[in-house]
């Protein structure tokens, strides 16, 4: 044993030696003092010579060559008391020099000076300091070994290190020691204890800690309570963080930024953003100054709620009070800024951290591109995806999944397919929700394929769908009415152990509802109803518009009314849909039933409520009718769109009242609506049925001026004027014009023609007309002939009669 002490003292005594070298100037005046001291004042086994070296020790601070070159000193003139060493292991201490600070208890023992309690709690102390809390517990145990008692210092101090170093369980195990050794805990052994707990993760040991202390008769201060509501705010307790930051002002203490900020953050984290916010206000309000933290979890609580106004004035705040925003506050301003629908502001933020010298991080990248992905603006997040890759920062899932979330919502489909097989690339693996962005955007890009495929692809890669992937698959099914994909998309959900919610059998019932599969549409709106789930506004009105498309108006009108009669309000769409049914089988009255009873409620009809009321006037022949409601219309502010212009002069058309539909054509042009081919084809159609060849031609050379081509109904109804007007060689020449523009007309068409021809003796041009017939491909029937026969015999030309009539026999016409 003498032997280890002897060279343990060597070993020590060489590394003294070795650091005399490294003298600063403050010590070497120090020696000077000591040296040119009086005689009397280094007198050996005086008390005050005792004290005064300690404190002269005690003043090289965290020198701690000096503080030994000193010891060495004392100990050549036999003054080295244990105040001396403990002094100067306290300067090991100040300056981290634990080893230093354990060696010297050794040497201690080598001079015959025994280490004391001071000693120890002084190297152990140094130990809790350098985070050394294996050393600072094997000098707690070599303290008793020695048949020293440790003293609540000593105690504390291995506590201190215990805290540091997170050994909950040790930190424990010493307060029993403690309590057994009858040494009393005060506070601060408690807010060590509460330190290990909570950075040990042992949220409710912390907890109880307050518990036991008060029940121990010791009063918590500001760092006990500190310490509990760090705990609570690691654990998610945010109301028993809000009751002990009251309990401390109960108390008479003053919180301090720590308990406001760990308040806060608590308040955020368990999503009670108002109460956050409504601390920050109390913590101004107590005098207390924000820090950093402060003002970052005050931003967070406002990029949560997307209050990107207030965020802002807090990052200016900030600088106003002399405060550097750090990366975190730049990322949650960007948040609330991109939550806040505010896109080009989060870029802007983005600027400004290079400008103030913080390199942007991938959560800032990312913030950023979901600040454009709900913008829509899917250029700038490909850009900014672009500009990470060229700064060496790399996406991660929330990058990627941004991205493809933006291309989504910009309709970019394959830009969205394109970003997945790059995240696979970068060994980035897709999750349920990369993919289902991307089934999104091949559904609203119709591609309902490459929608199955890649549900297929997320098995393949073990990324098993959810509820949000089928409905994205089904929707895009419905999007390109593949209604019986759709529907087996739903029976294969529940085989998949997944329980289809409303919005996937609303998505179902569209797809029904555009594949005009009215029964299908109703059955699922029944078997939703059957499995508990209650049909939503868009799944009633998909069904009502199934039963509009396929002329079932009564069943329309039923669901309408199960709607009102239910807790469901029915909207605009719900109306506007059940007045098309009534519209589409010809129940003008009850589509105007529907509108009256719309404009009682609390709806008002809006253009598509009117353009479809018009339109059932329209299937009514109610041309009276139609013309009030686009009165009604205007009276109201509303602007006839060109589908209620169009069925408008279609159902004046209907009823030969060609002069109101050519007026409804001057109006839409004065309104800036600009006619398309159904507009003319309607308003021709009306001249047509009063024989107004004229009027019907000038509308034919209006609509090519205006760059339409005209199609079969144009040509069909403008050669019927025609025919009706006498115009007999006209009526040949748009044939053949007709017949030039790549539309085949029908033989009843050419019969129309012929037959006027025939009444009016034109024997020569029904015989051109029945060549021509042939020449494009049009087969004349029983009725050419007749009428051709008919127009001869009128003519006198009774040879041709017969000739027909020979030609007749031959085709099997007669």
């Amino acid at each position: 044993m003498i032997r280890q002490h002897l060279s343990l003292a060597v070993c020590v005594l060489v590394c003294f030696h070795l650091a005399d070298g490294f003298v600063s100037p403050n010590t070497l005046q120090a020696r000077h003092e000591f040296r040119t001291a009086p005689t009397a004042q280094k007198s050996i086994g005086d008390r005050s010579t005792s004290q005064r070296n300690a404190q002269f020790i005690k003043d090289f601070k965290n020198d701690s060559a000096g503080a030994l070159k000193f010891l060495g000193q004392l100990e050549q003139d036999g003054t080295a008391d244990s105040f001396a060493y403990t002094a100067v292991i306290r300067v090991c201490g100040q300056a981290k020099r634990w080893t230093y600070a354990i060696q010297l208890l050794t040497r201690m023992e080598i001079r015959g000076v025994g280490p004391d309690i001071r000693s120890f709690s002084a190297a152990i102390s140094v130990c809790q300091r350098c985070g050394q809390w294996q050393q600072a517990l094997q000098l707690l145990t070599s303290m008793q070994s020695r048949g020293l008692e440790p003293n609540l210092f000593s105690f504390n101090a291995a506590l201190g290190a215990c805290a540091r170093g997170s050994q909950w369980e040790k930190a424990l195990q010493i307060i029993d020691d403690m309590l057994e050794r009858g040494v009393l805990p005060d506070v601060i052994s408690f807010n060590c204890v509460m330190s290990a707990c909570k950075k040990g993760k042992q949220w409710n040991k912390t907890l109880q800690l307050l518990e036991t202390m008060q029940q121990r008769g010791v009063e918590p201060d500001l760092v006990s309570f500190n310490e509990a509501i760090s705990a609570c705010e690691k654990s998610g307790r945010w109301q028993l963080a809000l009751e002990l930051l009251q309990t401390i002002s109960r108390r008479g203490l003053q919180p301090d930024v720590f308990s406001f900020s760990t308040a806060i953050s608590a308040s955020a984290k368990g999503g009670q953003w108002d109460k956050a916010l409504e601390l920050l206000v109390e913590m101004r309000e107590s005098g207390v100054e924000l820090n950093v933290i402060s003002f970052n979890v005050a931003i967070s609580a406002y990029a949560k709620t997307g209050r990107w106004v207030e965020a802002l004035k807090l990052l200016s705040e900030m600088e106003e009070q002399g405060l550097k925003p750090d990366s975190i506050s730049f990322n949650s301003a960007i948040t609330a800024c991109g939550k806040g629908g505010q896109w080009e502001k989060a870029l802007q933020l983005l600027d400004e951290m290079r400008q103030k010298g913080l390199e942007p991080n991938v959560i800032s990248m990312n913030a950023a591109i979901s600040a454009c992905e709900r913008g829509r603006q899917w250029e700038e997040a490909l850009r900014l995806l672009g500009d990470m890759r060229h700064r060496g920062l790399s996406p991660d899932l929330i990058t990627f999944s941004a991205a493809i979330s933006a291309c989504e919502k910009g309709g970019q489909w394959e830009k969205a397919l394109q970003l997945l097989d790059e995240m696979q690339q970068n060994d980035v693996t897709p999750d349920v929700i990369s993919y289902s962005a991307v089934i999104s955007a091949c559904g609203k890009g119709k591609q309902w394929k490459r929608a199955l495929q890649i549900l297929e692809d997320m098995r393949r890669c073990k990324v098993e769908p959810d509820v949000i992937s089928f409905c994205a698959v089904i929707s895009a099914c419905a999007s390109s009415g593949q209604w019986e994909k759709a529907v087996q998309l739903l029976d294969e959900m529940r085989q998949c152990g997944l329980k289809p919610d409303v919005i996937s059998f609303s998505a179902a019932i569209t797809a029904c509802e555009k594949g005009r599969q009215f029964e299908e549409a109703l059955s699922l709106l029944r078997e939703m109803q059957s499995r508990g789930l209650q049909p939503d506004v868009i799944s009633y009105n998909a069904a009502i518009s199934a039963c509009a498309k396929s002329g079932k108006w009564e069943k329309a009108l039923e669901l309408l009314d199960e709607m009102q009669s239910g807790s469901l309000e029915p909207n605009v769409i719900s109306f506007n849909a059940a007045i098309s049914a009534c519209g589409n089988a010809g129940q003008w009255k009850k589509a105007l039933e529907v509108l009256n009873a719309m404009q009682s409620g609390t709806f008002q009809p809006n253009v598509v409520s009117f353009s479809a009321a018009i339109s059932a006037c329209d299937m009514g022949r109610q041309w009276e009718k139609a013309l009030e409601l686009l009165r009604e219309m205007e009276h109201r502010g509303l602007t006839p769109n060109l589908i209620t212009f169009n069925a408008a002069i279609s159902a004046c058309a209907k009823c030969g009242e060609s002069t109101k539909a050519q007026q409804l054509l001057d109006e839409m042009r004065e309104s800036f609506q600009e006619p398309d081919i159904i507009s003319f084809n309607a308003a021709i159609s009306a001249c047509e049925k009063r024989g107004a060849c004229v009027e019907a031609l000038e509308l034919l050379t209006e609509l090519r001026q205006i760059g339409l081509e005209p199609d079969v109904i144009t040509f069909s109804t403008a050669i019927r004027a025609c025919a009706k007007g006498g115009k007999h060689k006209k009526a040949v020449q748009l044939l053949d014009e007709m017949h030039q523009s790549g539309v085949v007309p029908e033989v009843t068409l050419c019969n129309v023609v012929i037959s006027a021809c025939e009444k009016t003796g034109k024997w020569k041009t029904a015989l051109a007309l029945l060549d021509q017939m042939r020449k494009i491909g049009v087969e004349p029937d029983a009725t050419s002939f007749s009428f051709a026969m008919s127009a001869c015999e009128k003519g006198g030309q009774w040879g041709s009669a017969l000739r027909l009539k020979d030609e007749m026999r031959r085709c099997n016409k007669l």
